[in-house]
């Protein structure tokens, strides 16, 4: 690069693998607010996404002794090599370094899936040589990788995957058609376990409806009610998923969503009823929602007795 008088270089160590990490990098905008809110006051994508070359994206931070804004393009991206090139094009970083300033960012896996080593360098031209080298920003940068790596590492603990399946009697369609009308169906099938389910959107049936359910007396204690939404529905492969926006669980789990499917078992000889839940705990003392996957194969299976003798 023509011009160019100084050159940085840094590379750490990091326990997440190197998709995991690169994938945080490339979703810098969301992640670096949430891994250093005191640090990153504001990130504001003037043009672009964020992800693509070209993007602009200005950050104000707050560095400790003032607080200073610099805006960013992303000169180019490789997911294959897991490389991201951003140039410095306004700010004030430029008053001390021409606006020839580029920063690069690159992850490689240490091997065996066992962390990552994350390498920057920047490269600069100084607008005098009374302008030191910009260690400030190596320092920064090393910094705050191993705080993106803590966070990811905090996020895979809190994260998870629950998956339940039950056999039941009744055929593919008739079951199907109970899920689809379980407003209705449920309280009447465990009066025990759901006292109500009350619509607020919608029909109960379309994606976008809104309902409240208030647990029966059976039901669990510390989840009394819970809002849910229906997020997508496919009849034909007989699939609804649904997510948590309010009530008692969201106490205990900051993102929660369920998915429900229904598949024959073959001539007509009941179903295989299949259920799951993507979470996001509220902290690490929360312990896995095992508690939901057992309610939901119950009701499944009370449900299936319901239609065997109306």
């Amino acid at each position: 690069m023509a011009g160019v008088v100084g050159r940085l270089e840094a590379e750490i160590e990091v326990k997440s693998n190197a998709d995991k990490f690169w994938n945080a990098i490339r979703d810098f905008a969301t992640i670096l607010p949430k891994v250093s809110p005191s640090v990153y006051k504001s990130i504001h994508i003037i043009q672009g996404d964020a992800k693509v070359p070209g993007s602009i994206i200005k950050y104000t931070l707050d560095m400790g002794n003032e607080v200073v804004t610099v805006t960013e393009s992303i000169e180019d991206v490789d997911d294959g090599k897991r490389t991201l090139i951003y140039s410095v094009i306004d700010g004030d970083l430029l008053k001390y370094f021409k606006s020839n300033y580029k920063g690069y960012i690159n992850v490689t896996p240490k091997g065996d899936d066992n962390g990552s080593i994350v390498k920057w360098s920047s490269e600069y031209e100084k607008v005098s040589q009374e302008v030191p080298e910009p260690i400030f920003i190596k320092e920064f940068a090393t910094k705050m990788f191993p705080k993106i790596d803590d966070y990811l590492l905090t996020m895979a603990a809190s994260v998870g995957k629950l998956e339940a399946e039950t056999e039941v009697k009744s055929n593919a369609d008739k079951f199907w058609g109970a899920i689809r009308d379980f407003v209705t169906i449920f309280p009447k099938a465990s009066p025990t376990d759901y006292k109500s389910i009350q619509i607020l959107e919608g029909d109960g049936k379309v994606v976008g409806s809104v309902y409240r359910t208030i647990s029966g007396d059976q039901g669990n204690e510390a989840v009394k009610t819970v809002t849910e939404k229906i997020e997508s529905v496919d009849d034909a492969k007989r699939t609804i998923i649904y997510s948590v926006i309010d009530g008692d669980l969201l106490k205990y789990y900051k993102r929660y969503k369920g998915y429900v499917n229904v598949t024959p078992k073959g001539d007509d000889n009941g179903s295989l009823v299949k259920w799951c839940c993507e979470y996001e705990k509220a902290s690490q003392d929360v312990p896995e929602p095992n508690f939901m996957g057992e309610a939901a194969i119950n009701t499944f299976l009370k449900v299936d007795h319901y239609i065997l003798n109306a």
